[in-house]
């Protein structure tokens, strides 16, 4: 890079990072740690531009052309780092190195006298990581190549875990490396296409939420990947912990629905939605980014969803579609204005080994190792 790009590449990541800084309050750590790491360098081949929109960056592509592995948007990657609640000195163990870019972060801020090990269970993905690092001056931030779900014993026990990838359940592995009172933060799948980012107090051989925050990931791959449970009517893709009859599903979709603007409505707002509601439903059409989220009726006589369109002078609408039977859509509408009143911050999760005392939780996901009660501080049971 010549000088005057570099000098451009350093004013518009402080700009980036002055701009989330004051929307989510970051630390002064924080804020120094992303100003020192030129996320260019880990985004060789991408216009400055884009690097420092801060967007989400998919790096890395399998057979089928879906997106396996990337540069997180910046402003989730500050969040997790923040509840990460990071000091100078600790050892940390990432699982997802991705470009190497966070890895990089967490070097600064654990310091020369910490330790940052970083798994990747693609060989080329770590070998590209450990170069970027390596240039950058973060060789100290050490890239394995392993199963992030197995963690690695070798450098354990750590003070952090951090995952980049979501998850279905928590590995036993990762108990066992962690310090008690130590933090793990990790996307987490509740139900299908329905997630939240946890951190995850270690007490004892439990687990008590100390932030539960909005946001999703790619699933880690490996032995912990999450099941996909993606059904494929057609040209839609629909996710949702319910039995449904598809085929009605399907004709419903073919019918004009009906639409009206959402008051009050936002992303996070819906994404806890669908994580509380057992008759909740993810709609996709092929090709199209947008991700409808909704209910759907236990009969499958009608969905009701909350999408995003408009926009581009006057932004992004939330907008309330129906398609079949009406009750579907009057019943959206009680659930939306229950929470509007309610943020991911009223929202506590309590991890215990399966088999063990039942979490604390007005709903209760039970997976192999782990059993997940979740409460919302203020929500009648």
């Amino acid at each position: 890079m010549t000088i005057e790009s570099v000098e451009s590449a350093d004013t518009m990541r402080g700009q980036m990072i002055d701009r989330l800084a004051e929307m989510q309050r970051l630390g002064e750590e924080t804020v120094r740690a992303f100003k020192l790491v030129p996320r260019h360098a880990f985004l060789p081949d991408i216009p400055l531009e884009r690097v420092y929109s801060g967007n989400v960056i998919p790096t890395r592509f399998n057979d089928k052309g879906h997106a396996i592995s990337s540069s997180s948007e910046v402003a989730v990657m500050t969040a997790m780092v923040e509840a990460l609640k990071v000091e100078a000195g600790q050892r940390i163990l990432e699982i997802g190195a991705g470009t190497g870019y966070n890895a990089a972060v967490l070097a600064e801020l654990v310091g020369e006298h910490g330790r940052v090990i970083t798994l990747d269970i693609d060989a080329e993905i770590a070998e590209e990581a450990t170069g970027r690092l390596e240039s950058c001056g973060y060789g100290r931030a050490v890239v394995h190549v392993g199963d992030g779900w197995e963690g690695w014993p070798a450098d354990a026990p750590y003070d952090r875990i951090e995952l980049t990838a979501s998850a279905f359940d928590l590995s036993p592995a990762w108990s066992e490396q962690l310090t008690d009172g130590g933090v793990l933060v990790a996307p987490f799948q509740f139900r299908p296409n329905a997630m939240a980012i946890l951190a995850l107090r270690k007490d004892g051989s439990s687990f008590r939420s100390s932030a539960v925050l909005p946001g999703g990931f790619m699933p880690l791959r490996g032995i912990g990947s999450p099941r996909d449970e993606t059904r494929i009517l057609g040209e839609w893709r629909l996710t949702t912990s319910q039995d449904i009859d598809e085929e009605r599903i399907a004709a419903l979709l073919r019918t004009r629905p009906t639409v009206e603007l959402a008051e009050g409505v936002s992303w996070a707002s819906a994404a806890l939605l669908a994580v509380l509601y057992p008759d909740s439903i993810t709609v996709q059409k092929d090709e199209h980014p947008t991700v409808a989220m909704g209910i759907v009726d236990p009969g499958s006589e009608g969905l009701a969803v909350i999408e995003w369109g408009g926009g581009t002078i006057a932004g992004p609408r939330p907008l309330l579609v129906g398609l079949g039977e009406p009750a579907v859509v009057e019943r959206l509408r009680v659930r939306i204005a229950e929470l509007s009143h309610r943020t991911w911050g009223d929202v506590a999760v309590h991890a215990t080994p399966r088999g063990a005392t039942r979490p604390a939780g007005d709903i209760v996901f039970q997976r192999d190792h782990y059993s997940f009660g979740l409460s919302v501080r203020g929500r009648a049971a």
